[in-house]
C-alpha cells in the first residue's frame, strides 16, 4: 500500500503547490492586463477516514478493525449559471479526479487507485454556506483478486474494477477563493460480474475537503424546473448492445470442485427499440422492447468429475424477448437511464430463475441522432449480471404542440 500512499501524497502536494502558485500569479497577471482571465477550473483535495462495510461472509469474519482512509484530488470545470440547464441543476461542476485508499489492517483485500469522472452540484445555498452532492464514476486498479489458495477472499474477482463514488457535504467559504467542506462519502469497487466472485468492496467515511476557486465564488443560480417550458419531443431510438459475464457453477456436487468459483465466460448481445416521451424539463418516460442473445441462457453447467463442464441447453439457439418500462433524467446532452425489464417468455430453471431485471446507464448524445451509453444490468436490485456497452441512433423525433 505504501506506493499508493506515496503517489497520492505526491499528487496532493503537487495540487497544493499549484493552488498556492496560481494564487500568487493571479495578482501579478491582473496588474498587467484586465483582459487575461484564468480558466473556470476549480481544484479540490479531500481526506476521508471511515469503515469497510462487511457486505460478505469473509469480511464479517475478519477480526481486524476494518478501517479505511481515502484521498481525493480533482480538477473540475465550474459552470457560471449562464445557461438554463446549469441553473436548474444548481451551477454544477464536472471534471476528472484521482482516488487512492489505504485499507490499513486489511490491505490484502485491495490497494485501490482510481481515475474517475465526477459531477458535483449544489442542492441549496446560503450566504457563506452551501450544501453540495456529487456522483463519480471511473476505473480502479489495485484489486487483489480471489484465488482459491493464495487469496480465498471473494470480495474482488479482478485487479481492475469499476469505481463508483457518491457523497454529500456542507461547504463553508473560508476566504475569497477557498471553501472548506465536511460531509459523507461512499465508495464502491466491483467488476460488474465480468469475473466471479464479485461481492464488491464498499467503504463509508466522513470527508474533509478543501476547494480552490481561481475566479472566486460565483453566485449560485438555482431555479425550479417545474414551470419551465421544454421541447415536447417524442423519440424512437434503435440501439445495439454488447456485454460479457462470468458464470460459476451453483448446482449439486459443488463440494467436489477444487475451486467453488469455477465457471465459464459468456457473451451477451442484442438490439432494442425504445419510445421516449418528454414529460418535463428534466424527465422523459417511455417503453421499449428488446431481443437479447445471452449465451449463458443457452447452456447448462454441470460437474464432470472434479471440474465444471457445459452442454447445450437447447437444440437451437433461444433468444430472449424483453419489455422495458423506462425513465430518463436529462442533464443537457447527458442522460441517466433507469429501466425495469422483464423477460415474459423466459424458461426459468433452478439457480437462474429471474425474469425481472434492472438497468442503470449513462447515455451521451453526440448530436441530435447518434448516442452511446454504458451501464449495468442487474437483478434482485443489487446483484450485477453484466456490464453493457451500447451504440444507438434516433430514427424518429417528433415535436408535439
Amino acid at each position: 500500500m505504501s506506493y499508493i500512499l506515496k503517489s497520492s501524497g505526491r499528487l496532493i502536494q503537487k495540487t497544493a503547490f499549484i493552488l498556492l502558485t496560481w494564487t500568487g500569479m493571479e495578482s501579478v497577471v491582473a496588474q498587467h492586463s484586465d483582459s487575461i482571465r484564468n480558466a473556470d477550473i476549480i481544484f479540490s483535495a479531500a481526506l476521508e477516514h471511515g469503515k469497510i462495510l462487511p457486505t460478505n461472509f469473509y469480511l464479517l469474519e475478519l477480526e481486524t478493525p476494518k478501517q479505511y482512509t481515502g484521498y481525493h484530488i480533482s480538477a473540475r470545470y465550474q459552470t457560471d449559471g449562464s445557461r438554463e440547464w446549469e441553473q436548474v441543476f444548481g451551477n454544477p461542476s464536472f471534471g476528472l479526479g484521482v482516488f487512492a485508499a489505504d485499507l490499513h489492517a486489511d490491505r490484502d483485500i485491495a490497494r485501490p487507485l482510481a481515475v474517475y469522472g465526477t459531477f458535483n452540484t449544489t442542492a441549496r445555498s446560503w450566504e457563506k454556506l452551501k450544501w453540495d452532492y456529487w456522483v463519480s464514476f471511473g476505473i480502479a486498479i489495485g484489486g487483489n483478486p480471489y484465488h482459491m489458495e493464495m487469496n480465498p477472499n471473494p470480495t474482488l474477482g479482478t485487479k481492475t474494477n469499476m469505481y463508483i463514488g457518491v457523497g454529500s457535504a456542507f461547504k463553508y467559504k473560508l476566504a475569497d477563493k477557498f471553501d472548506l467542506g465536511l460531509g459523507l462519502s461512499f465508495n464502491h469497487l466491483s467488476n460488474g460480474a465480468m469475473k466471479t466472485p464479485n461481492k464488491g468492496l464498499n467503504v463509508l467515511a466522513p470527508q474533509l475537503s478543501l476547494t480552490y476557486h481561481p475566479e472566486g465564488f460565483a453566485p449560485v443560480h438555482k431555479i425550479s424546473s417545474r414551470n419551465l417550458p421544454f421541447e415536447k419531443a417524442d423519440k424512437i431510438e434503435l440501439s445495439a448492445f454488447y456485454g460479457r459475464k462470468n458464470v460459476f457453477y451453483r448446482g449439486v456436487n459443488r463440494e467436489l470442485l477444487a475451486d467453488p468459483y469455477d465457471g465459464f465466460n459468456f457473451t451477451i448481445t442484442g438490439m432494442e427499440g425504445l419510445y421516449m416521451r418528454k414529460i418535463s424539463y428534466k424527465s422523459s418516460a417511455g417503453l421499449g422492447v428488446g431481443i437479447t442473445y445471452d449465451d449463458s441462457y443457452n447452456y447448462d453447467l454441470f460437474v464432470d468429475g472434479s471440474v465444471v463442464s457445459k452442454r447445450k441447453r437447447f437444440e437451437n439457439t433461444h433468444l430472449l424477448l424483453s419489455v422495458l418500462p423506462s425513465y430518463r433524467l436529462s442533464i443537457n446532452n447527458l442522460h441517466v437511464n433507469v429501466q425495469a425489464g422483464y423477460y415474459p417468455f423466459k424458461k426459468t430453471r433452478q439457480y437462474d430463475e429471474f425474469r425481472f431485471f434492472q438497468r442503470v446507464g449513462i447515455q451521451y448524445e453526440f448530436n441530435n441522432r447518434m448516442f452511446a451509453s454504458f451501464g449495468i444490468n442487474a437483478f434482485d436490485f443489487h446483484r450485477a449480471n453484466y456490464l453493457e456497452w451500447k451504440l444507438g441512433y434516433v430514427i424518429s423525433k417528433k415535436i408535439r404542440d
